[in-house]
């Protein structure tokens, strides 16, 4: 199904939580930068919904050891992406004065916007709702069941073992951990997950909760196929550099022409560096194993990080960009409570009062922030100040700062 994007228009009658949200922030805002963000982009697919679940498994393909990530989804939401492409491309031909226009800038450079005229939006976006529906209860558009095994086409590896995604589309209500332990013990041997040919239909046993969250009429399909600019190779050898945190190899691509905003599996260059960890690289099962992972494989240091951010940002990568997952470098150097590196990003501009459209951030407070805030509490993560006090350093606390807790 690949990256599939939806632009939401803000209506006044607007029924989402989400977009309520966007609303309630932007009331803080200047008039130029709300109407700057008068769209807000989320994945058709939602990994937060409770229909779509991730895991990890070891195994072997093609003969050789591989380490597998596997995603699984509902069949509907494939008959949701066509029912909409369908709906879309008949709204563009019936209303007049449809626009479409092109991102020049940033990271999502490249990318395709279609939107209707102001006058023509709750009106266009009624149609849509409705076409929506008759398409997926007529039967207009059908989808099969698969299960795909896609090796890392940059061959990166994973403890010695060759890194794989399988996705998998079944024709389910929902998908269980039952489901996923079934899929593992089939694709871990080798062989391949049996699924039915048959071309199947919109299920009307779907939950309401799932129908809700797929066809608001709110949604305004835009450029399924190619959400961000295509990635040369001179931008594939950037990444794979990074992956491998090779200083080298980031330098000679960045000379050979690799775009150092370039966007690749949702990230910028300079988050992937800043998120950067060895002991990704070796699964895990449970939080045990990866403190242990992250024990016996430390490291990139600050220094190493703060060298190649530097080399990055010296061949014109910025600072404030957000990938299309909303975050920023500094986010990810908050998560990972790296206090040199944060201060490091705040001295070359980084700004941590930038938000993410899809969380659930107060209303003054930025990703940088929230993800420092969420370091420190003892019930969900670490008891890790260091992020909120490396803040504090550099920019003022929202509300005043964070509020001392008594400790036993």
């Amino acid at each position: 199904m690949g990256e599939a994007y939806i632009w939401r228009r803000q209506f006044s009658l607007d029924r989402m939580e989400t977009i309520c949200g966007i609303q309630r922030m932007n009331s803080f805002l200047p008039e130029t930068l709300r109407q700057a963000s008068a769209f807000a982009r989320c994945k058709l697919t939602d990994p937060g919904m409770d229909c779509r679940l991730y895991t990890s498994f070891d195994g072997v393909w093609n003969g050789v050891p591989a380490h597998f990530t596997l995603e699984a989804r509902p069949l509907f939401y494939d008959i949701a992406f066509k029912a909409y492409a369908k709906a879309i491309a008949e709204v563009a031909e019936y209303y007049p004065g449809f626009a479409e226009t092109e991102v020049t800038d940033g990271p999502l450079a490249g990318e395709r916007r279609l939107s209707f005229p102001k006058a023509l939006d709750e009106a266009a976006s009624y149609w849509l709702s409705l076409r929506f529906w008759t398409i997926v209860e007529d039967g207009e558009v059908t989808a099969r069941e698969h299960v795909e095994v896609a090796p890392d086409p940059e061959g990166c590896r994973v403890g010695g073992r060759l890194r794989a995604v399988v996705t998998a589309v079944l024709d389910r209500e929902e998908t269980t951990e039952a489901a996923l332990g079934e899929i593992a013990a089939v694709i871990a041997t080798g062989r391949p997950f049996p699924v039915s040919d048959e071309e199947k239909h919109g299920n009307p046993r779907l939950t309401a909760r799932m129908l809700t969250e797929v066809s608001l009429p709110e949604l305004v399909l835009l450029n399924w196929d190619a959400v961000c600019k295509p990635a040369s190779d001179h931008d594939k050898a950037l990444f794979a550099a990074i992956r491998e945190f090779d200083f080298e190899g980031v330098r000679r691509a960045l000379e050979s022409g690799a775009d150092p905003n370039c966007v690749a599996f949702g990230d910028t260059p300079l988050y992937e560096v800043c998120m950067f960890q060895w002991c990704e690289r070796f699964p895990c099962r449970d939080e045990a194993e990866y403190e242990e992972n992250r024990r016996n494989h430390p490291g990139p240091s600050s220094s190493e990080k703060i060298r190649m951010v530097d080399l990055l940002v010296g061949h014109g990568a910025s600072v404030n960009w957000a990938a299309p997952n909303e975050e920023t470098p500094l986010c990810a150097a908050c998560q990972l409570c790296d206090r040199e590196l944060i201060l490091h990003l705040a001295d070359l501009g980084a700004d941590p009062s930038i938000r993410h459209y899809l969380d659930d951030c107060q209303s003054k407070w930025g990703g940088a922030w929230e993800w420092a805030h969420y370091m420190c509490n003892p019930a969900v993560d670490h008891d890790d100040e260091t992020a909120w006090h490396a803040l504090c350093e550099r920019f003022k606390a929202p509300f005043g700062g964070f509020p001392e807790r008594k400790r036993a």
